[in-house]
């Protein structure tokens, strides 16, 4: 979107909620990088259960499935398991806005073909667990596992700040 006829410039995956976002927000990024071994062990036992509860349940013999594929990438291809966790905090002064701005912050996520859930429960917790030094906070249950190289597709390092300390 930035791009010219005689320049690209090329965005992240994640900039719709980025730089591309046209409202007050801050988009949150987390990689929790706990023991990779210990989460695949936890995995392992976990589909074992599955298996065993596979007959009676549908459900159980679906996440069966979907915990043996997370374990065969892991292990054919040597990554590591992480907990990853996004959010987009957008704000208005003029409560008239908030609408919008759902509306907006939606669209942006649905871009990245994601399906947008806001969160109303737990909003100052993950606010709280946003501040530097905070981070032990954060509700494991709004993390997500995953592996480093698509956790990483979600980063974004574009900014569109006016000062910066920085030169």
């Amino acid at each position: 979107k930035l791009s010219t006829d005689r320049s690209d410039c090329l965005l992240s995956f994640a900039s719709p909620v980025g730089l591309l976002l046209s409202c007050n927000h801050i988009y949150n990024q987390y990689l929790f990088l706990d023991n990779s071994d210990e989460n695949l062990r936890k995995f392992e036992k976990s589909a074992r259960n599955m298996h065993s509860l596979a007959r009676y349940s549908r459900a159980n013999q679906i996440n069966k499935e979907w915990i043996e594929r997370y374990l065969n990438e892991a292990h054919s291809f040597g990554l590591s398991s992480v907990r990853a966790h996004f959010n987009v905090m957008a704000w208005s002064d003029d409560p008239s806005e908030l609408k919008q701005l759902k509306n907006d912050t939606g669209s942006a996520l649905a871009l990245m073909e994601c399906k947008p859930r806001h969160n109303t429960v737990d909003v100052a917790t993950l606010y709280w667990a946003g501040m530097a030094g905070n981070a032990g906070d954060f509700p494991a249950e709004e993390s997500f596992y995953t592996f480093i190289e698509p956790a990483l597709c979600f980063f974004t390092e574009e900014t569109n700040y006016q000062n910066s300390v920085s030169p």
